[in-house]
């Protein structure tokens, strides 16, 4: 599976105990969880628009 990793990006949000995570960290950790722990291939919008041509 591919994801651009630009359409990870979300609005900052709290979690339990009062955990806040800004939207860049939560983009960023979602990329590191899907591509590290070898669910997706983590690329930008750019990469997928230029495959598709």
């Amino acid at each position: 599976m591919v994801v651009a990793f630009d359409a990870t990006y979300t609005s900052d949000l709290e979690g339990p105990f009062g955990w806040r995570q800004s939207g860049d960290e939560l983009a960023r950790a979602s990329a590191v969880s899907l591509h590290g722990g070898g669910f997706a291939t983590v690329v930008t919008a750019e990469d997928v628009l230029t495959a598709a041509k």
